[in-house]
């Protein structure tokens, strides 16, 4: 039975079966959890953030209005209240870790993969750098994941199910993206670009493809519109209005900076792929390299069955595949594409692995039926011969060595990204552990300040204490990603003052009080500011105007 004929019912009873193996699914999953487990266990245990952490959720989910406000993000507030906003670490790698498998499942029935690359693709998705940056925002991480798994639903529901349940799944999953995080409309245009790859070469005619991008095209913006009322609808209950962020989009722009935006997006997604840590950017080619050989082959069989229009758009679909990944860069052109936003460029791996089982499938069909899309294929493969000198081994190259090759690539790829994610949370525990330290011997000498009260008298930091020291002299550091410079505060006025407020009171129990940033800024461009020593010089700690002041920098910041 063609994919396209399932029904919604036969969806609902066996979506989770890979194929046709409910024991595969379970070992999709499990491995998933073991990937997740290697990669986050001191996130689990320890449960630091990073800065925005202690200032939106170390322990509590405080910024449900931001969100929504800020970002447009409504969906996030209901998402946290699954857990009455309280941040439970163990909870959000479980809820990631569904997250993953159901997208594994579905991208298993979207492209034909086998059993092999399910079983590594659950491993690798949880473990990307990406995800990893995501859990040092563990009160939003859940959030994520479900926009990850929804957007795989938005293609899967509009290219592999029938028209009216597929447009109106499609268009709930695309709803609930934009309501929680909306750089995932670039995966949605990579699986749609890539989707459209795999069925151009598995023989599905160009009318039925067009279709099935007008009905994704149509209900991501339906989605879009939908999501958007939504939003306004929750702005007005709450007796909110639009923040910035949301303010500054223009289509106008989109069409005006697309001719910088472009080579932007590229040189983005070349980035990920020329990433050096564990030697990556060479994983990362030997990956292209083996997608092209695979794509050679298939549209070679393409050729030789007449079928020269196919075999020519494979072309440029392909090298659409970066700016499709990074599509956010073309739609917010005034914000930057930074690692969090670049989840879908993972998605290389996975499409891939599906070109090579194409390729495998088709060969191997053609030495069974000695007719028909095999014989063609047996053709493409001598011609392949031909090309690559390669003689008699072609079909041994098919057949066995691309497949090998591609999921010992898979694997060793996931394997660094476990190594970098474990080393990451690793730091995370070494910088808190000693900027905490820091802080508890600063505190001492405040406490013993004449003047001081606890709890009443306002404490002030000029700068911050940071970990420059363990990351100059331990190697670890070197293997960890999306670490912010200083993993505690932001380096900002916003850390000096709110985020400085919410770690006393968290990390301390110290009520530091709140503070404008009039007051702070005229603490630290005192003349008494000054004078002072830097920490941890006697002097260092001292009133100031009725302030305690910390002094761990002679430039402090002021903006």
């Amino acid at each position: 039975m063609d994919t396209k004929d399932i029904d919604m019912k036969e969806i609902l009873s066996k979506f989770w079966i890979i194929n046709g193996s409910s024991k595969l699914s379970f070992k999709v999953f499990f491995t998933t959890m073991i990937s997740a487990l290697l990669s986050y266990y001191f996130m689990i245990v320890d449960g630091y953030t990073c800065p925005d952490g202690i200032c939106e959720g170390l322990t509590y989910y405080t910024n449900g209005d931001w969100a929504l406000a800020g970002c447009g993000r409504w969906a996030i507030r209901y998402v946290n209240e699954l857990t009455c906003n309280i941040v439970i670490p163990l909870y959000v790698i479980l809820m990631y870790c569904l997250c993953i498998w159901l997208s594994v499942v579905l991208l298993s029935k979207l492209w034909k993969l086998s059993d092999g690359a399910v079983i590594i693709l659950g491993a690798m998705m949880i473990a990307t750098p990406t995800v990893a940056g995501q859990m040092g925002y563990p009160y939003t991480a859940v959030a994520y994941a479900i926009a990850c798994v929804t957007s795989v639903g938005a293609v899967y529901f509009v290219f592999r199910c029938k028209t009216t349940p597929g447009i109106i799944g499609s268009t709930i999953c695309v709803t609930f993206m934009m309501g929680l995080y909306q750089s995932y409309v670039g995966m949605i245009a990579v699986l749609v670009l890539m989707t459209i790859i795999y069925d151009v070469f598995r023989g599905d005619d160009v009318k039925t493809i067009l279709v099935a991008f007008g009905k994704c095209a149509a209900t991501s913006v339906l989605g879009c519109i939908i999501s958007t009322v939504i939003l306004n609808i929750d702005l007005s209950v709450r007796g909110l209005s639009s923040a910035s962020r949301l303010a500054m989009f223009d289509v106008k722009e989109i069409f005006s900076s697309f001719p910088q935006r472009v080579p932007y997006v590229y040189e983005k997604y070349m980035n990920v792929l020329k990433t050096p840590l564990m030697h990556r950017n060479l994983i990362y080619l030997a990956i292209i390299i083996v997608t092209v050989v695979a794509l050679i082959i298939i549209g070679i069989g393409l050729i030789r069955e007449k079928k020269w229009v196919r075999a020519l758009l494979i072309v440029p679909m392909v090298l659409l595949i970066p700016m499709a990944s990074n599509l956010i860069g073309i739609l917010i052109p005034y914000n930057g594409v930074n690692s969090m936003m670049q989840y879908q460029s993972v998605m290389i791996v996975p499409f891939m692995l599906a070109c090579v089982e194409y390729a495998r499938r088709m060969n191997a069909s053609g030495n069974e039926s000695g007719g028909g899309a095999g014989e063609q294929l047996g053709l493409a493969v001598e011609e392949t011969k031909r090309v690559f000198g390669l003689r008699d081994n072609a079909p041994r190259l098919v057949n066995m060595v691309l497949p090998a090759v591609s999921l010992v690539l898979a694997v060793v790829l996931t394997w660094t990204y476990i190594l970098a994610a474990n080393a990451t949370f690793q730091c995370y525990r070494l910088s808190y552990r000693h900027i905490n330290n820091e802080m508890q011997m600063a505190l001492q000498r405040v406490y013993q300040l004449d003047g001081y009260v606890k709890d009443a008298t306002a404490i002030v930091m000029g700068g911050f204490p940071d970990d420059t020291i363990l990351r100059n002299s331990m190697d670890i550091y070197q293997y960890a990603e999306n670490i912010n410079s200083n993993p505690v505060f932001w380096e900002d006025m916003h850390g000096a003052t709110a985020n400085r407020y919410r770690y006393f009171l968290d990390y301390f129990g110290v009520y530091a009080q709140d503070i404008s940033d009039e007051e702070y800024l005229n603490v630290v461009n005192s003349d008494a500011y000054a004078r002072m020593p830097l920490w941890p010089e006697a002097g260092s700690v001292d009133m100031i105007d009725g302030y305690a002041v910390i002094k761990f920098s002679d430039e402090p910041p002021r903006e």
